[in-house]
């Protein structure tokens, strides 16, 4: 019996033991004293003895006796009854509360902020047996902290990060089996470095995907560490980085389909302040894409979210601000709805909770004050339904306690602390929120490759191409983000919002490198190779080497990933145009202006064309003073020295060139060109006949490149630094990223060398365990497999039984709907679909009254 078959049949046989462990009715009687807390939050939550009982359904009106404990305890009763089999057993963490001035803070490392450290913790258990549990403590530290718990799907294990000590070595992932109260650590600090991993999720495969401080990264805007994500299996061997963010990823949960929901704040060439969106990505690190409100105004900040079970992809989260705490209002996201949520758009795609309102339509007096407009009340939901949860709720944003809650307001308490917040629920009775384990998508993910491949099948389609004139649009220019800024800065000069800004104030936020460009064929497609693990953007080109849009956002693909784009900005909830483009095989990169793979630097790449083509007339004895040699000097405010000439052009936005500022807004542009090269007034002129004669389209394109990228200056966080400065910022980035770096490269050689994704668990794929249903009569089903096969230009889709098969992409949207009728002469239901479509990864799903089977497969 291989291991995936042994893991249904116990799958089904759990199952068959839920009715004795799970639906026992809990004792309704009143206890002879009610907890003083719980009676204190009765009184605070108003009312008299004589409403309440009015408010109540019959059956439990009559069971009062007339005083006010009485009433409020059955209206407690009332309240919790529908829920309590989804929460016989629940967990909670104990700890201060996190977050500082700003997003962040949640590492505990000793190179973090220490005023924002407070040891004493614990993990506890409620036993739901009644209406008023006593904790039972599952594991305590006095001296360290212990957060982010995480169930595994059977309930057996959970892991959770843990801090032994203030003075110690920064939060790592632990494992605590449940049975025992056994407790293993499963990640550590590499030699001589200091890290922090916190925020563990266990994956469907037993993976645990982590939030982790390995990447010794700075926020852009402050003195604060960066935590992306990284990987491990469940003995911490090969550990390796899935995320290359700018800033922080936040609070990564497994949803219902297999994929992994998380924030990702981010703010390249925009604006830092609203663009922390929910993302979604395969559990491998491919498919990395916006879920939900990349390009949104309100709220600033979205995380701790979780996906609602049964709701089709509906998330309650916390809505927070930029200069807040890790808390905020509680929300509801229907992204069926829409995908972004900005003034003029009246799609009601998110609602506050607790009470039900409407989110504001104008978030410009929040954007302003930089707190998101917002109160900081919640923490963490756990929904059981749109209307029902489990939230660490505060309304003085002091000592979080633990409710069931609803979606109108009222609550009762089940969790509280006097001396600190409790927060962090987890039902782990059942363990699995979806009461299914979770789709596992089969890892594309190849690490014996460098590169990946995107296609685009039409970049005239889509909300970030509406007015583009189709055929204007010649290449795709690929520019590489990073290095991003680490720890070590030079830290006094700060100009335009930016800790040692790599050019002049509201100019690019990242150090960027021009990769190359790939042709754009006629019908809009496009195809081509990527360095893997790499940030980059892309931006159209025109005839003239001219930017019209950019993306203000970012990819990443993995190694050996391919990922065909359908347009640009697309509608996620709109099934695309069937069509076959042009471009399908990938080719690399061209690079025609001679400097592809070099960051960008003012004085290394743009002054030699202004050298060579301009100075001889813009020099010293210009009648208007316009002298473009180099020139450099210390410039106070940037803390580094730069080009004369680069200050004259960028002295004043719009007088010789444009771009897109630090604080542009995330709602996608409708006016083209966007501000940039196609904007610049020096880019018009030198069209125009200004240029001497000889100098080449690449020389105007150089400069026409580096106005795109938003006008940096330097080329590294070192270059125009003090030798000591540039000595002290190599010397960090040596003994920190790159040493780290190398110590993962190992993990990698050794993740090869024992095959990758051998392990029998990775090929029962996209197929939910059987008897998920609630029905008894259902468990025992345990259909058959489900076959796809390609066939002239058809899938041939054999089925485990009559019902419906349906092709979906890789975000979830309907394609194609078909029928099973026919059968084959050996008795196997078969369809067939059309196959048609731009290359890539999609979904093929087939359902019945009482079976789920979903694959992957590939259109290349």
């Amino acid at each position: 019996m291989t291991r995936p078959d042994f893991l249904r049949i116990a799958a089904v046989l759990t199952l068959f033991l839920i009715p004795v462990t799970l639906f026992s009715e809990p004792d309704e009687t009143m206890p002879g004293k009610i907890p003083a807390e719980i009676l204190a939050d009765w009184q605070a939550q108003g009312g008299t003895a004589e409403e309440i009982k009015a408010s109540l359904p019959a059956g439990y009106a009559e069971k009062c006796d007339g005083s006010f404990e009485s009433a409020c305890h059955w209206r407690r009763v009332a309240r919790m009854k529908p829920y309590m089999t989804d929460m016989k057993k629940v967990l909670y963490a104990k700890h201060f509360d996190f977050g500082g001035p700003i997003v962040g803070y949640l590492e505990g490392t000793r190179t973090a902020r220490g005023s924002e450290w407070k040891a004493g913790s614990g993990l506890y258990i409620l036993t739901m047996d009644n209406y008023y549990p006593e904790p039972e403590a599952l594991l305590e530290d006095p001296r360290g902290v212990i957060k982010d718990p995480c169930i595994s799907p059977d309930g057996s294990y959970m892991v959770f990060s843990w801090y032994k000590s203030a003075d110690g070595g920064g939060f790592h992932i632990y494992e605590i089996n449940m049975a025992t109260k056994e407790t293993r650590q499963i990640t550590d600090n590499p030699v001589g470095l200091e890290v922090g991993d916190y925020e563990p999720c266990i994956l469907p495969s037993g993976d645990i995907l982590f939030n982790s401080s390995r990447v010794f990264g700075m926020i852009d805007c402050a003195y604060t560490l960066v935590s992306n994500l990284y990987m491990c299996n469940r003995n911490g061997d090969w550990l390796r980085r899935i995320g290359y963010d700018q800033e922080h990823t936040f609070h990564p949960t497994v949803m219902s389909d297999g994929k992994v929901l998380y924030t990702r704040w981010e703010y390249n060439d925009r604006t830092r302040i609203s663009v922390g969106g929910y993302f979604t990505m395969n559990p491998d690190g491919c498919m990395q894409n916006e879920y939900w409100g990349n390009q949104s105004d309100f709220p600033l900040m979205k995380y701790q979210g979780r996906e609602i079970p049964n709701s089709g992809g509906k998330l309650m989260g916390i809505a927070g601000g930029h200069l807040a705490p890790y808390q905020g209002e509680l929300v509801l996201i229907d992204p069926n709805v829409d995908r972004n949520r900005w003034p003029g758009n009246d799609n009601k795609s998110i609602k506050l909770l607790a009470p039900v309102r409407d989110a504001p339509m104008d978030p410009s007096d929040a954007l302003n004050g930089h707190d998101g407009g917002v109160k900081w009340t919640f923490q963490n939901p756990w929904p059981f339904d749109e209307d029902n949860f489990l939230v660490s709720y505060s309304e003085s944003a002091d000592n979080f306690k633990v409710y069931f809650m609803n979606a109108d307001a009222s609550r009762e308490l089940i969790a509280w602390d006097a001396g600190m917040s409790v927060s962090q629920p987890i039902v782990i009775d059942p363990p699995c929120p979806f009461r299914e384990k979770p789709l596992l998508i089969r890892p594309m993910a190849d690490y014996t490759k460098k590169t990946a491949v995107l296609g685009v099948a039409n970049v005239y389609y889509g909300m970030g191409s509406v007015g583009i004139e189709k055929g204007s649009i010649k290449k795709l220019r690929v520019i590489g983000i990073g290095p991003y800024r680490t720890l070590y800065a030079f830290q006094q000069a700060i100009a335009g919002f930016s800790v040692n800004p790599v050019g002049v104030a509201m100019s690019s936020w990242q150090i960027k490198t021009l990769w190359g460009d790939a042709p754009v064929e006629e019908d809009g497609s496009a195809c081509f190779e990527v360095p893997a693990n790499t940030p980059f953007y892309l931006q159209m080109i025109d005839k003239d080497g001219r930017m019209v849009n950019t993306i203000r956002s970012w990819l990443t693909m993995m190694p050996g990933e391919r990922w065909d784009c359908v347009g640009c900005h697309e509608n996620k909830n709109e099934a695309p145009p069937s069509f076959t483009p042009t471009a399908v095989t990938p080719k690399p990169l061209n690079t025609p202006l001679g400097f592809e793979g070099t960051p960008m630097s003012f004085p290394k790449i743009v002054q030699p064309v202004l050298n060579t083509y301009c100075i001889s007339c813009h020099n010293a004895s210009h009648e208007k003073g316009l002298d473009l040699r180099a020139n450099p000097g210390m410039d106070s405010t940037l803390g580094r020295i730069i080009n004369g000439s680069y200050d004259l052009l960028t002295r004043r936005q719009r007088q010789y060139v444009d771009w897109i500022t630090q604080m542009e807004k995330a709602k996608p542009r409708t006016r083209f060109p966007v501000s940039g090269s196609g904007t610049s007034p020096l880019a018009n002129k030198l069209l125009k006949g200004h240029a001497p004669q000889d100098m080449p389209p690449e020389a105007l394109e150089t400069i026409f490149c580096w106005i795109d990228m938003m006008v940096p200056h330097a080329g590294s966080y070192s270059e125009g630094m003090s030798a000591s400065d540039s000595a002290a910022h190599d010397s960090y980035m040596a003994e920190h990223r790159y040493k780290h770096a190398e110590w993962e490269k190992g993990n990698i050689e050794e993740f090869i060398a024992a095959g990758q994704w051998n392990s029998e668990i990775y090929q029962t794929v996209g197929v939910a365990d059987p008897g998920h249903s609630d029905e008894p009569n259902m468990r025992d089903k345990v259909a058959g497999e489900l076959r796809v096969i390609p066939f002239e230009g058809r899938l041939i889709v054999q089925c485990p039984g009559t019902g419906i098969i349906s092709l979906l992409d890789m975000k979830g949207r309907l394609l194609k709907d078909v029928n099973v009728k026919e059968v084959t002469k050996s008795g196997r239901p078969q369809a067939a679909l059309p196959w048609i479509m731009p290359s890539g990864i999609y979904i093929v799903r087939f359902k019945s009254n009482d079976v789920v089977r979903q694959r992957i497969v590939s259109s290349l």
